[in-house]
């Protein structure tokens, strides 16, 4: 059997592929092995047709789809030493917002990594 042939999907002309632009990835996660700096978060993605994914800088706070001036209230609710709710209602009213401009869709997920490992919130459980 040959396995020389374009990946699946790309069978063809290459313009007749389906690029990917405007796609972000979160990664993020809890390192028992870093004491120092246990949680990680790199933010990968493409704003423009052709351009490879690459890593974005970030701080510890980041928006998808992307806001700089939400990104900042996240942070001072984080310097404010908020709890979990209010952050979350946060961005779920942001996230609202943005799908009535037709930039986003719901379903909207929530989740937290902490040093017992990963939580999912159901959207219900959000207050907004």
């Amino acid at each position: 059997m040959d396995h020389s042939g374009p990946p699946m999907g790309m069978e063809g002309n290459p313009e007749e592929s389906f690029p990917l632009t405007g796609v972000y990835l979160i990664l993020a996660g809890y390192s028992f092995k870093d004491r120092h700096q246990p949680y990680h978060l790199r933010l990968l993605g493409n704003e423009e047709d052709g351009i490879a994914i690459r890593i974005f800088p970030t701080s510890h706070i980041v928006v998808v789809p992307r806001s700089l001036s939400m990104e900042r209230r996240l942070e001072g609710q984080c310097q404010a030493s908020s709890s979990l709710n209010p952050i979350l209602s946060l961005c779920k009213s942001f996230l609202k917002r943005r799908s009535a401009e037709k930039e986003v869709g719901p379903p909207f997920y929530f989740a937290t990594i902490t040093q017992v490992g990963f939580k999912e919130i159901m959207e219900e459980e959000v207050e907004g």
